[in-house]
């Protein structure tokens, strides 16, 4: 699958922030599904799902004070991320065919990041769970019921701030202010519906993601 990401974020201290953000993702998955009363639903495959996103960052390494007022900061860094999604899914593979939805969850993070040179490009491991709520229809009916689907992410790849090298952080408790763009690889699970089962056939999904943003002080 392909995804893609656009985010604004500000820190408020070198211990805390918000990122607003926008996300789109494309992407298959199977599994054999079927309601509470047992109905069989055809194999689901999640084609698309878009949204918005709101998320606050948390660096809880910056809590101790030697980590975050030692100059020139640290090759290795964290952040924690909890946040809440609205947007937009859609499936196809159902007995009534395909259906669109409105979902709303809640999402947390976290993001290890090892600086590779200044004034920021990092290499990064980021693991995400996701829960997404929206209302499913009863094959063959109008009757619609409300599912959640919990996913699960992993990715990893790089991100660099297009920042002049002169306006680099002296310490990790000055945070980078500027665009930054990233890449990278990684793979997507539904790991159950709720009120629908779903064995997750596929195991994990690769995707390929593109992403922009841009952190104020």
């Amino acid at each position: 699958g392909t995804q893609y990401s656009l985010a604004f974020g500000k820190w408020m201290n070198s211990v805390w922030g918000i990122r607003l953000g926008l996300n789109a993702s494309s992407s298959k998955h199977e599994a054999e599904l079927s309601d509470v009363a047992g109905v069989q639903l055809r194999n689901g495959k999640i084609l698309a799902m878009a949204g918005a996103r709101t998320e606050l960052m948390i660096n809880p390494l910056n809590f101790i004070n030697s980590w975050r007022t030692k100059n020139g900061g640290h090759e290795f860094d964290m952040n924690v991320l909890l946040g809440a999604d609205l947007g937009g899914i859609v499936k196809n593979g159902f007995a009534n065919g395909r259906f669109h939805a409105t979902y709303y969850g809640f999402t947390t993070a976290m993001q290890l990041l090892y600086r590779i040179n200044n004034p920021g490009t990092y290499l990064y491991l980021e693991p995400r769970y996701l829960t997404a709520s929206y209302n499913a229809p009863y094959t063959g009916t109008n009757i619609k019921r409300n599912v959640t689907d919990n996913l699960f992410s992993l990715s990893m790849g790089v991100r660099t701030y297009l920042t002049n090298p002169s306006l680099a952080p002296a310490n990790s408790a000055e945070m980078i202010s500027g665009w930054w763009v990233g890449a990278d690889f990684g793979s997507m699970k539904v790991l159950r519906s709720s009120k629908l089962s779903s064995a997750g056939a596929l195991g994990m999904n690769p995707s390929l993601t593109l992403s922009a943003g841009y952190d104020y002080k």
